[in-house]
């Protein structure tokens, strides 16, 4: 039986819920994250790229643990610390969002303040499993989430509280009231007539001159902030539409309108801007007021109209369209998504390329040319486009070209690939010759076609090493050169490669990249190994063996030399009596500040055997310069690591 006091508190109710959701007009928070700088929104998907390496890997707490588990949380944060809003307007958005909270929980009276905690960033597949938050600080009693606007799908929330669950979606499920009916009402009549049809945020800007302030070109004290004045005279407007729902239809990224394009009761002169921002003086320049206006709307066209639209769209849009129609074109009995491939893709091969805004996945091309059959586009593509796309298109999506057309077609593409690509491109064309030489059953067809790549092995490798590559790159490329190799036995062929690999080869190169390559590649293959790989492997340990023989010895005196550079001259010779010295370690040299931080930033940036130290007494002060052994302990633990190095392959 359950104690009356319990069952009298159980009879109370409040008149709010443990979790409660909104929507609001968007605010531009002014939002900046450290060393990274102002974060501008929508955000685009190659903005989260740039930012994410000012992010650390999100940890989770368990009991007085932090602990790392990307199968419990896969996500990105940035501390508080790293984060300012510079738009006043923010906080007054916060403010209603807490307000509006207040009530949500049914709490009528008290202070509520919300504490900034971290910035979240959730990529493709990125989750957090079921768990509680905890306690971030005194008096907290809940989780605030402020969702930003970016392109998304996914990424429901639930909360779950005595059994009782709610679930939260952001896309076209968040409408609420009126809006909501009306919206799948208005996507049905699209789809019955022949339209197309997305949701979207209208924007309406302007810019003009301000009006209503008493600023003097002197006593205005700032450059950019909030407005307390009016619109006067207009000198610029615009109209776009951006930040697209996700739905079952792509958006069309940036797309400029006018109020012709626009069916709707908003009163454009007499609505209040959801932003205002007003600007100083800048040269001879008058003080202007910006407007923003922001309306979520449903955007729809004729589907007759949409290349043409598309035709003005970012590549990445077009892509995304691309991809879309491809997928629907297999059930497409009318062959209208199949024709709209084909025009799309032509569209895309014919436009000039600008590289830098490619998105990273750039499949759709692949799986487009591979639903056509169009040896014509194929070559177009050629020509152009998949050069610039080679590393953003998938090993397997390359092979189901390959598959699909005549395999002479790619003979012209991948000897540019060899004589003009980067070591990231040659390290893409062998994963595609190595999966290729995989295919079992299939290995009669392509054998020849493969072997006949490799005999240009040496220039392929020769070319990579000339461009700036990392070092991982560098080890998959040589990698991949040996599982290739394997079954090759022309003498001549493996010499030409074998020298073309360890030309010029350095101690780092050596022990760093060709020695982890061999070490993959025998932790791939085992002990066999082909002719290039065992005469690499002696070459290694050839190179290990005389670099062990040569154990370095410690100095025997005190004695140190010291380099003699231009400009630098007078300070080494101020010191080359000491350093000459077999005896002497230390030298203290009383100097003034600058004399001093100059001779401390000559040591530091040469490869001296000298330490730093600045002495705080008296006047000036004294840098005391102790020899030390470093050179000798580096020469060391390089021998050491040969050493193993030696020992393991």
């Amino acid at each position: 039986m359950k104690h009356p006091l319990a069952e009298i508190l159980e009879s109370i109710e409040g008149n709010g819920t443990f979790s409660n959701f909104g929507t609001r007009p968007f605010v531009l928070p002014g939002l900046h994250v450290e060393c990274f700088g102002e974060v501008s929104f929508p955000i685009a998907e190659s903005d989260v790229k740039r930012l994410i390496p000012y992010a650390q890997k999100a940890p989770f707490g368990k009991g007085t643990a932090t602990i790392m588990d990307t199968s419990i949380r896969s996500a990105w944060e940035i501390d508080a610390e790293k984060l300012s809003f510079h738009n006043t307007q923010w906080s007054k958005c916060i403010d209603e969002i807490i307000e509006k909270s207040k009530r949500g929980f049914g709490i009528e009276h008290g202070k509520v303040e919300a504490s900034l905690y971290k910035l979240l960033i959730y990529e493709e597949g990125d989750f957090f499993l079921s768990h509680r938050d905890s306690e971030k600080e005194k008096g907290m009693f809940a989780t605030l989430i402020v969702g930003l606007p970016s392109r998304h799908s996914g990424g429901k929330l639930i909360v779950k509280h005595s059994g009782v669950e709610h679930e939260y979606d952001f896309s076209l499920d968040s409408l609420k009231y009126h809006d909501r009916p009306r919206a799948q009402a208005l996507l049905q009549a699209c789809k019955e007539a022949g339209y197309d049809a997305c949701l979207g945020l209208v924007t309406y800007y302007q810019m003009g001159s301000l009006d209503g302030v008493d600023y003097g070109y002197y006593d205005y004290n700032y450059d950019y902030g909030e407005s307390d004045g009016i619109m006067g005279e207009v000198y610029e407007d615009s109209l776009y539409i951006e930040n697209w729902a996700k739905t079952t239809t792509p958006g069309l990224g940036r797309l400029e309108i006018t109020k012709k394009n626009l069916l709707s009761s908003v009163d454009w002169d007499n609505d209040e801007p959801i932003q205002k921002f007003e600007e100083g003086f800048t040269g001879n320049a008058g003080m202007t007021i910006e407007y923003f206006y922001h309306y979520g709307a449903l955007i729809f066209w004729h589907k007759k109209y949409e290349i043409h639209l598309l035709k003005a769209c970012k590549k990445e849009v077009q892509l995304e369209w691309l991809d879309y129609y491809t997928g629907l074109a297999n059930d497409d009995k009318e062959n209208y998504y199949k024709n709209n491939s084909k025009n799309l893709l032509s569209l895309i091969i014919n436009d000039p390329i600008d590289t830098y805004y490619l998105p990273e996945n750039c499949n759709a091309i692949s799986k487009t040319l591979i639903l056509l059959k169009d040896k014509d586009l194929l070559r177009d593509a050629f020509r152009s486009l998949l050069f610039h796309m080679f590393t953003k298109i998938d090993i397997d999506k390359w092979l189901g070209l390959i598959k699909i057309y005549p395999l002479p077609e790619f003979s012209d593409f991948f000897k540019k690939i060899r004589e003009e690509g980067e070591d990231s491109h040659v390290a893409h064309y062998l994963d595609i010759l190595y999966t290729l030489s995989l295919y079992g059953s299939e290995h009669m067809k392509y054998g020849p076609f493969i072997q006949k790549e490799l005999k240009e092995l040496p220039y392929t490798i020769e070319t990579a090493k000339k461009t700036k590559n990392d070092k991982k790159t560098q080890i998959r490329i040589i990698y991949l050169s040996l599982c290739l190799s394997e079954n090759k036995t022309d003498q001549l062929w493996v010499e030409r490669t074998l020298e073309t690999i360890v030309h010029k080869a350095s101690r780092t190169y050596v022990n760093d990249t060709l020695c982890q390559a061999l070490s993959q590649y025998h932790k791939t293959t085992g002990k066999a190994q082909g002719m290039l790989a065992a005469q690499l492997r002696a070459f290694c340990i050839g190179s290990l063996e005389e670099r062990v023989a040569n154990k370095p010895s410690p100095p025997g005196n005190w004695t140190r030399p010291i380099p003699v550079k231009g400009d630098q001259y007078e300070e080494w010779k101020l010191l080359s009596a000491f350093m000459a010295s077999p005896t002497e370690h230390v030298f203290e040299l009383k100097k003034n500040q600058e004399y001093r931080e100059r001779m401390e930033r000559i040591i530091k940036h040469s490869s001296v055997n000298l330490t730093c130290e600045t002495i705080r007494k008296g006047s000036p002060y004294t840098l005391k310069l102790t020899k030390n052994q470093n050179s000798y302990e580096k020469s060391m633990r390089e021998w050491e690591r040969d050493v193993e190095l030696l020992k393991t392959i």
